[in-house]
């Protein structure tokens, strides 16, 4: 087991491994899970989901932790988001558009669409995405407790352990955790509308210059708590992480 919890290691290295949050010193773009390298690489994925996705049907909860963190960057996050998102589907928003965009359904059944673009050209996208990673690194630690204590429990006579996703075993070595049926995404917005704020209102910090983390230890510790209480997850294999999106990390 100590091969599995990073014994060893140094903490930064251990954190790195675990969240893909960089690629040899390089900062990642890390929404809903899935790591990018430039928001050149952000848009084609966007236009990707439009292109190919089912217009006028909700996204799937891949699809939705992706789009929905993407339009926590945009420039008016708040009025878009409104009461709270139940939903984000493709359609056309002009009859004689030839191209989907992104509409979101919000909880109390009224609609608003957004642009994508708009997001990556707000100034303040990269402080958003700061923000975001460090609400992942908050709970980074509690995310490998549960993944090592269901590897204790299921682990099987050959060392492997079950997938209900998959209906098969899974060496240790091809265990991914992700966050099913609630996306991090999803738990993360609820957080922010509980305590009454946006991401923008978020401090943070970066003590190694690489990292970013929660300023206030309070707010920390009271969003590990939230964690803590919402979060579910599901075990997967390399191969479906690869499958839902490259560098998936929770």
């Amino acid at each position: 087991m100590a091969a599995m919890n990073g014994c060893g290691k140094k903490r930064s290295d251990y954190l790195l491994a675990t969240n893909n949050y960089l690629s040899r010193g390089k900062m990642e773009y890390v929404l809903g899970g899935l790591s990018f390298t430039s928001k050149v690489q952000i848009k084609a994925h966007a236009q990707n989901i439009l292109r190919t996705r089912p217009e006028g049907q909700p996204l799937g909860s891949e699809d939705f932790s992706f789009v929905y963190e993407l339009l926590l960057m945009h420039p008016d996050a708040q009025s878009k988001i409104g009461v709270g998102v139940h939903y984000i589907k493709p359609e056309k928003h002009l009859p004689y558009s030839k191209n989907c965009g992104f509409t979101i359904c919000r909880v109390n059944g009224t609609f608003e669409d957004f642009s994508y673009k708009a997001c990556l050209q707000y100034k303040a996208t990269s402080d958003r995405l700061a923000v975001t990673s460090a609400f992942r690194v908050a709970v980074v630690d509690q995310v490998q407790s549960v993944k090592m204590r269901l590897i204790a429990i299921n682990q099987d006579a050959q060392g492997n352990v079950w997938s209900e996703t998959e209906g098969r075993s899974l060496p240790v070595s091809e265990i991914h955790l992700d966050h099913y049926p609630v996306p991090f995404s999803h738990i993360l917005q609820g957080f922010l509308r509980y305590i009454g704020k946006d991401l923008t209102d978020i401090e943070t910090f970066t003590p190694d210059g690489i990292l970013n983390y929660i300023k206030d230890s309070n707010l920390s510790r009271l969003w590990q708590e939230w964690h803590y209480r919402e979060a579910q997850y599901r075990i997967i294999s390399a191969e479906l992480n690869t499958r839902l999106g490259a560098h998936k990390t929770t």
